[in-house]
C-alpha cells in the first residue's frame, strides 16, 4: 500500500469551498483538499513519502523537466484559488508531517496569517519588466557606418558610438527607475527583483489595489513614449507571491 502520510501545503485562506479544488490535480497527482484551523484554511494534498520526503523533494526541485512540471501543478492550484478568494500562497515545496502538521501550522501562525489575508484583500501582484531595446543596444560597427581613411579615425569613431551606446543605456535605466517609482507610489506594496538577463533594467513586482489596475496600465503605456530604447513586458495578475512575508512561510 503506497504510504500517503506527508501534507504537501499549496495556499491559506479564510474560507474555501469544497467546489473550488475539487477536480484539480497537485504536485503529485492528488486530489487536494482543504483543512480548517485558526480562523482559516489551507489548501493541501496528501503526497507519497517516497517521493516528498526532504531527499526526494531536494532531488526533484533540482532536475529542470521535474521543476518545471512540479512548478506547473503548483500555481495551477494556487492560481485556481486566487481566482475565487484572497489567498496567500505558500512557497513551492512546503510539506508537512501529516495533518497534525497541517493543524501545528496554521494554529501556530493565525495572526500571521489573517493580517497577511487583510493586506492582500481586494489586491493582484503585477509584474513589470523593463528590457533594453536590442536594436539600440548594440554597438553600431563604426567602420561600417562611417568608413575610415585610417585606422586613428576608425578607433575615433568606433568610441564615439560606444559612448553613444552608453549614454543612451544610462537614460533607459534612469528611465525605468522613474516608471518604478511611479508605479510604486500607486501600489500597495513592491519589490525589485533580481534582474534576469544582460538587456532586463527592471524587474518589478507591484501589489495592486484590483480599482488600480488601468492606472498601472496608463503608467507603463505613458511614461516611455519619448524615450527610445526601453521596452516595457506587464505580466499578471498573480497571487500576491513576492508579498508573502518570509517569515510567515514554514
Amino acid at each position: 500500500m503506497v504510504e500517503r502520510a506527508l501534507r504537501y501545503l499549496y495556499a491559506v485562506s479564510r474560507r474555501v469551498e469544497l467546489d473550488w479544488v475539487y477536480g484539480l490535480r497537485g504536485v503529485g497527482g492528488e486530489q487536494p483538499h482543504v483543512v480548517a484551523a485558526g480562523g482559516v484554511t489551507a489548501v493541501v494534498g496528501a503526497v507519497d513519502q517516497a517521493e516528498f520526503g526532504v531527499d526526494a523533494l531536494q532531488g526533484a526541485l533540482a532536475d529542470p523537466v521535474r521543476l518545471e512540471q512540479f512548478a506547473r501543478a503548483h500555481h495551477h492550484v494556487v492560481d485556481s484559488l486566487a481566482l475565487r478568494t484572497t489567498t496567500v500562497p505558500l512557497r513551492m515545496g512546503t510539506v508537512c508531517e501529516g495533518l497534525a502538521g497541517v493543524l501545528a501550522l496554521l494554529t501556530g501562525h493565525p495572526d500571521r496569517f489573517r493580517s497577511l489575508l487583510d493586506r492582500f484583500e481586494d489586491h493582484q501582484e503585477w509584474g513589470v519588466k523593463g528590457y533594453l531595446d536590442a536594436d539600440c543596444a548594440e554597438t553600431e560597427d563604426a567602420a561600417a557606418t562611417y568608413p575610415g581613411r585610417s585606422g586613428t579615425e576608425y578607433l575615433l569613431r568606433r568610441r564615439a558610438a560606444q559612448h553613444r551606446d552608453a549614454q543612451r543605456t544610462d537614460r533607459v535605466i534612469w528611465v525605468s527607475g522613474q516608471v518604478h517609482a511611479e508605479l510604486s507610489a500607486l501600489a500597495a506594496g513592491e519589490r525589485l527583483l533580481r534582474p534576469r538577463g544582460s538587456l532586463m533594467v527592471l524587474n518589478g513586482a507591484y501589489l495592486v489595489r484590483r480599482a488600480d489596475v488601468p492606472g498601472l496600465r496608463r503608467v507603463v503605456a505613458g511614461l516611455p513614449r519619448s524615450h527610445r530604447g526601453l521596452r516595457l513586458e506587464v505580466t499578471g495578475p498573480w497571487a500576491p507571491y513576492s508579498f508573502v512575508d518570509e517569515g510567515a512561510r514554514p
